[in-house]
């Protein structure tokens, strides 16, 4: 009888065993293969997660806990030049008897401008900001400049020019070149205070910089002359004079021009966009003067809008686009088209993602009323 007792206790000790062995292997497993998204083992380990997977796209995904989260850009980094490396090109002066040299004699931090591809057959946007003689002298003799590829060292011949330096662009295409890679022009709206960003030149030179502040300076802002500024956490070094700001995605953000000032690339979207539509740089007149209402708190005025004021002076360009369709010094101007006039955006920001020959539907607040407008732009 004892020894059965003894038995059925060993028994169920071994049971017991069994089940806690079961439980610890169920949970390493568990832990394993079924919550990778903690980053933490089962043992309260942490681990490596890679956010740019898709597993991590949902909107459900939260880190709980930023003290503990250590975040690499090295990696993103490097892949962001390797691109830029192809598309970042120099301008150079053909070199004399260039037909019995070799590419070395084109050096690399000699070059006269910097263009970014923007286009996959070979558009290249250049940098003229201050530069306005050399774009000029390269505009009329285009046969005796040439584009350098840093990253392969590949020569491309230039097939034509188009410049609008008034608005300060210039475009050069390529001959007989195409399937270039492209990224997009970053919209202001999705710009951020504390976000890393990528200042390059063509030398291979690169700072990787912060974000600080997007500002226009003006109280009254006036639709047709406007340019927004971006200031940084740490001021950019003579090298990057002339040159281009990138995201961490290498979509171009910004241009640099020769005073190391900071122009937002969205601020020329509409014009670069008409260009690649119409190959013609095309601007269109909206004429209205306006107070950003992130700016300003008034007790019978929405949070944000456009609020069409100029200081007692005329708000709107007689027979300008915004006068002809009828909007009325006091309109506030809160939608267009799909895009608001919110926290992140000011009416000018909204009127840059649209290009001459689109119509919009402007939505104004008019005593309390909401009337919608439509404009062809023209």
């Amino acid at each position: 009888m004892i020894n059965m007792k003894k038995n059925t206790y060993n028994l169920a000790i071994l049971l017991l065993l069994t089940i806690l062995v079961s439980l610890v292997l169920g949970g390493i497993l568990w832990s394993s293969y079924f919550t990778p998204k903690s980053g933490v083992g089962f043992w309260g380990f942490g681990q490596d997660i890679n956010l740019d997977s898709p597993e991590y796209s949902s909107a459900g995904f939260v880190i709980q806990d930023p003290r503990k989260v250590y975040v690499s850009q090295d990696l993103k980094i490097d892949e962001t030049v390797n691109y830029l490396d192809e598309v970042v090109l120099g301008v150079f002066p053909v070199a004399k008897d260039s037909d019995k040299i070799s590419r070395a004699d084109y050096f690399v931090g000699e070059e006269v401008l910097s263009g970014l591809v923007i286009s996959s057959d070979g558009w290249v946007l250049l940098n003229v900001l201050g530069r306005e003689n050399v774009a000029k002298i390269i505009s009329q003799k285009k046969d005796a400049y040439i584009l350098l590829s840093k990253k392969d060292k590949k020569i491309y011949q230039i097939e034509e020019v188009v410049e609008a330096l008034d608005q300060d662009l210039m475009f050069i295409k390529i001959k007989n070149s195409n399937n270039f890679p492209v990224r997009n022009l970053v919209n202001v709206s999705s710009l951020r205070s504390g976000q890393s960003i990528i200042a390059y030149n063509f030398s291979g030179q690169v700072s990787v910089n912060f974000l600080k502040s997007i500002d226009s300076d003006n109280k009254i802002k006036f639709s047709d002359d406007f340019q927004n500024v971006i200031s940084l956490n740490n001021t950019l070094s003579a090298d990057f004079k002339s040159n281009f700001l990138f995201d961490l995605n290498g979509d171009l953000l910004a241009l640099v021009d020769n005073n190391l000032n900071i122009l937002p690339v969205h601020d020329f979207r509409s014009r670069i966009y008409s260009f690649l539509k119409n190959k013609k740089v095309e601007s269109f007149k909206f004429g209205v003067y306006y107070v950003d209402l992130r700016e300003i708190a008034g007790k019978n005025l929405p949070a944000y809008g456009a609020w069409i004021n100029n200081n007692n002076l005329p708000a709107l360009v007689k027979d300008g686009l915004a006068d002809l369709a009828g909007i009325e010094a006091g309109d506030v101007i809160v939608k267009i088209n799909n895009y608001e006039i919110d926290n992140f955006s000011n009416l000018n920001d909204v009127l840059n993602n649209f290009v001459v020959g689109e119509r919009l539907v402007v939505s104004v607040l008019r005593s309390g009323e909401l009337i919608d407008f439509k404009i062809d732009l023209k």
